[in-house]
C-alpha cells in the first residue's frame, strides 16, 4: 500500500467528517428568520404577556402574541447551529493539518516520537482558529430583530447592520457574548443615544453620560482576539443612582471583526458625548 494511501486511510475521514458537521451548522445558522413556526407560536399564545417591564436597564418588549419569540427563546435556538459550525470547522481543521504531519512521520519514523505533541498542538491551533468565529449566526439575529422593530411599526430596514451592537448589564462571556444578553441597533443624534434593542427601546441623553470607558472583555475568548467591550454610564440626575450597560459593535460573524467594529463604536460615542453627533452616527 502506497504511503498516500495509507495517510487518507488514517484521516481522510476527519476532514470530511468535519465538512458535513460544518454545512449542516452553516446552513441552520444562515437560515433567513421568518418568523416562529407552529411550536413558538402555541408557546407565545399562551405564555407572552404584553407589557412593559420596569427595569430602568433593559424595558421590556413582550409580543402581543401575534408570531415573535422572545430574545432569549430566540438566542437559545440559535447557539446550537452555531456550536456545530464551530465544531465542524476545529474537526475539519485538525484533519487537514494533520495530513503533512503524518506524511512527515511516515517518512522520518525516528520522530514518531513528537507525534503526540504535534497532534496536541494541531488540536489547540484548530480550536483557536474555530473561536474566531464568533457568531456565525450574526444575519438571523439581525433579521429578528428587524422583525421586532417592524412589530413595533419601527423603519426598521433603515437600521444599517454596522449599527448592530450586543447589550449587557454584565461584563461577562454568558451575558455580553455568545449572542449578548440583548441585542439592537443603536443611533447616534445630537441630544440622545438610542437603542432600539430587542426587548424595548432604550434613550439615553447626551448630557447624561457621565462616562465612556473600554474595559477588558472578561470570561469569554473575545478578548484574547483583542475584543474590549465599551462601558457606559450615564445619571438622569444628581439624585439618581448612575447606570451602566457594556456594549459590543457587531460588526461581522468574526470575533475580529468584532473587535474592529466596537473601536469605531467607542470612538463615536466618544465624540458624540465631547462635541455632539459623530459623523455616520
Amino acid at each position: 500500500m502506497s504511503l498516500a494511501m495509507l495517510v487518507l486511510r488514517k484521516i481522510a475521514w476527519m476532514p470530511l467528517l468535519g465538512l458535513a458537521i460544518l454545512t449542516l451548522g452553516v446552513a441552520l445558522s444562515r437560515t433567513r428568520y421568518r418568523g416562529p413556526g407552529r411550536r413558538e407560536a402555541e408557546v407565545l399564545r399562551t405564555e407572552a404577556v404584553p407589557g412593559a417591564g420596569t427595569n430602568p436597564y433593559r424595558p421590556t418588549y413582550a409580543s402581543d402574541g401575534a408570531g415573535l419569540p422572545d430574545w432569549a427563546a430566540f438566542r437559545n435556538a440559535v447557539r446550537w447551529p452555531e456550536r456545530f459550525a464551530r465544531l465542524g470547522l476545529a474537526i475539519a481543521l485538525v484533519g487537514v493539518f494533520l495530513l503533512p504531519v503524518i506524511l512527515w512521520l511516515a517518512r522520518h519514523p525516528e520522530s514518531a516520537a513528537l507525534k503526540p505533541l504535534l497532534t496536541q498542538a494541531i488540536v489547540l491551533l484548530s480550536v483557536a482558529i474555530a473561536f474566531t468565529w464568533e457568531e456565525p449566526a450574526l444575519g438571523r439575529r439581525r433579521d429578528y430583530v428587524r422583525a421586532v422593530l417592524a412589530e413595533r411599526g419601527l423603519a426598521a430596514n433603515r437600521s444599517s447592520d454596522a449599527d448592530f451592537v450586543g447589550v449587557a448589564e454584565q461584563n461577562r462571556g454568558t451575558h455580553l457574548g455568545n449572542g449578548s444578553d440583548d441585542v439592537g441597533f443603536a443611533t447616534l443624534d445630537a441630544a440622545e443615544l438610542t437603542l432600539h434593542l430587542a426587548s424595548g427601546e432604550l434613550r439615553v441623553a447626551r448630557d447624561a453620560v457621565t462616562s465612556v470607558e473600554r474595559v477588558r472583555f472578561r470570561g469569554d475568548t473575545m478578548g484574547l482576539y483583542g475584543v474590549k467591550p465599551v462601558w457606559l454610564r450615564w445619571r438622569t440626575s444628581p439624585e439618581a443612582a448612575e447606570r451602566s450597560l457594556y456594549l459590543v459593535a457587531k460588526g461581522g460573524e468574526s470575533a475580529f471583526a468584532f473587535a474592529r467594529a466596537t473601536d469605531g463604536l467607542a470612538e463615536r460615542l466618544t465624540r458624540w458625548r465631547d462635541r455632539g453627533p459623530a459623523r455616520g452616527g
